[in-house]
């Protein structure tokens, strides 16, 4: 009998500039799932995970109470977007003898898009929205590229009530070394807001080459 299935995401490619420096890329971040029903069969291992949980992530008891009301329901997503900075110390307890208590608690993997030059060549990269869907600049017209497939976690009930898993991989997707010099870049960018400024330009457009 199944009894979990997750899916598992995949990584979209990275775009680099010429000299291998990231322009996009994909971090891994958690929601934090709780299993309402399987929560309240055991009240030791229920005081374990709202103990656990409080201290943690800070779900208080009042909102612990107004989870569990919702009693039969194997899947309530109650933090969204924690870093791995913000899970690991949990991550680390779970694996203790202590922490093996806590019960119908998982965490589901996702990522979001960042561009840690910020607004560098934010116009020639475009940007993604929700499900992975780039739109304008590279983002967009290499959309196909970047983007992976999904896989997928099953977990099964078998005839004696022994819990057996199945992983089907995900696969990333492409990444994409572009001819941009980010520091080329910044300087035409820092240069065409100084001269827009003090001209009253509305709007620039630059062209960096080799004359040879």
């Amino acid at each position: 009998m199944l009894f979990r299935s997750v899916s598992v995401p995949y990584k979209r490619g990275d775009i680099y500039d010429r000299n291998g420096s990231i322009l996009a890329t994909s971090s891994m971040v958690y929601n934090l799932v709780i299993e309402p029903k399987n929560i309240l069969q055991n009240e030791k291992r229920e005081k374990a995970t709202r103990k656990a949980l409080e201290k943690y992530f800070n779900v208080s008891e009042d909102e612990m109470d107004k989870y569990l009301k919702d009693s039969q329901s194997l899947y309530k997503v109650i933090r969204k977007k924690l870093t791995y900075d913000e899970v690991k110390e949990y991550q680390n307890y779970i694996k203790t003898s202590e922490g093996s208590m806590v019960t119908g608690v998982f965490m589901e993997e996702s990522y979001t898009r960042t561009y840690p030059n910020n607004e560098i060549a934010c116009h020639l990269l475009g940007f993604v929205v929700s499900g992975n869907e780039g739109i304008g600049g590279i983002e967009g017209s290499y959309n196909s590229y970047l983007n992976g497939q999904n896989g997928r976690n099953y977990a099964y009930l078998g005839e004696d009530n022994n819990l057996q898993k199945k992983q089907e991989k995900a696969k990333d997707g492409y990444s994409l070394v572009t001819t941009i010099d980010t520091e080329a870049q910044r300087i035409v960018q820092e240069k065409c807001t100084e001269f827009m400024e003090e001209m009253g330009a509305k709007n620039m457009s630059v062209l960096v080459m080799n004359p040879k």
